[in-house]
């Protein structure tokens, strides 16, 4: 749906994934169904057949807080390169809340 002017007017891809129980990806980021086969489509651009065989991984702007989980990486064996920047906010939310908090109780800006 890339390019597409869907992107621009829908506000909640979730909405979209719900229809579809098998999706695992959507305008190039990961639902909550992600798993094996949207982590091996982003590690095929490396060369890699099999999850065994990805060394390198971009998720760079994928959305990866929607994983429910994290066990597809146990998998990677090889795994020596993984990229999580951009809006892959999965602790940082809170570890700014944190900072936040900890500015407030000392006094700073």
């Amino acid at each position: 749906m890339n390019q597409n002017p869907v992107v621009d007017n829908c506000t909640n891809f979730n909405t979209i994934a719900e229809l579809m129980p098998k999706c695992e990806i959507i305008n190039s980021t990961l639902t909550n169904k992600a798993g094996e086969w949207a982590m091996l489509f982003y590690g095929k651009s490396s060369g890699a057949e099999t999850l065994e065989q990805i060394e390198n991984l971009d998720l760079s702007f994928k959305c990866v807080r929607m994983l429910k989980s994290a066990e597809v990486f146990g998998k990677m064996t090889s795994l020596r390169k993984l990229d999580l920047s951009g809006h892959n906010d999965l602790f940082w939310d809170e570890a700014d809340e944190q900072i936040e908090k900890q500015k407030a109780t000392v006094g700073l800006p």
